[in-house]
């Protein structure tokens, strides 16, 4: 006896247990969800990976599930009780559907319009073309805007990145560390002229590391601006800012005081 479609059921490759597809699982519009057109993880277990609405363990599932994040979608869905349920539904609509996680806006100011006029269809995704990617400004392979994105991911962490211009930066040291491995592979496997291209390369990284001061010794407290007392205090925590002292056994007590204003007036 065959079942309803309505009531066909579909094990999800989380949990394992078999629910109601049409019900229990949210609509992909994915390629590699064509016999179902639903995702294979259940709903229930989507919402258990990030319980209490957290910010990261969220991104985190769209990553894994490969769904963009778009701002001010998000924005919209945070004022729904079914926060989750919600951010689907309009992650699903026609002008988004077809965007994946590479296509995310995380500054909400993206021009969205143009990704999704390049991605009329999904074909392009699977396959090892390039593509153009708007947020890196240039053609590349889905494998290699993936490796940019998890490196400027890694930057941000470890650089606290807050301005535009230092972002600016971090990308465009992003792409020069892809180029540089690309040469790197060149020499070894022996192509003529790898190990110039590559010595090239590497100048270059470093040339814009040094100026962006993406290492911990060239971080200093003036490098991002101060806002707050509560920066100031984490600045001195993580030993960026050391206090100077002099012993000027010449001079008097206030002219020592002026003296230590004055180092801290220039750390600001």
């Amino acid at each position: 006896m065959n079942l309803d479609k309505s009531e066909e059921r579909f094990k999800c490759t989380s949990c394992g247990k078999e629910r109601i597809l049409n019900r229990d699982f949210y609509t992909s519009f994915s390629t590699f969800h064509k016999a179902t057109e639903r995702l294979h993880i259940c709903k229930s277990c989507m919402q258990d990976h990030i319980k209490n609405n957290d910010f990261i363990s969220f991104l985190d599932l769209l990553r894994r599930i490969d769904k963009p994040y778009i701002q001010k979608l998000y924005d919209s869905a945070c004022k729904q009780n079914n926060m989750l349920g919600e951010y689907m539904k309009l992650v699903n609509t026609k002008d988004y559907r077809l965007l994946s996680w590479n296509d995310s806006d995380f500054e909400g100011h993206k021009d969205m319009a143009s990704v999704i006029h390049t991605k009329s269809d999904d074909s392009s995704y699977l396959n090892d073309e390039k593509i153009y990617s708007r947020s890196w400004l240039g053609y590349y392979l889905p494998s290699e805007i993936d490796y940019l994105e998890e490196y400027l991911k890694g930057l941000d962490r470890d650089f606290r990145i807050v301005t535009l211009s230092h972002r600016d930066y971090a990308k465009k040291i992003a792409k020069a560390s892809l180029h540089m491995d690309k040469c790197f592979q060149e020499m070894q496997d022996g192509v003529s002229g790898a190990d110039k291209r590559y010595k090239e390369a590497k100048g270059i990284f470093d040339t814009l590391s040094k100026s962006a001061k993406f290492s911990e010794s060239q971080r200093g407290i003036t490098d991002v601006g101060m806002g707050s007392i509560s920066q100031i205090v984490e600045m001195v925590e993580s030993e960026t800012f050391v206090y100077e002292h002099k012993n000027d056994l010449d001079k008097d007590n206030y002219d020592k005081l002026i003296d230590d204003f004055q180092h801290i007036y220039k750390s600001l």
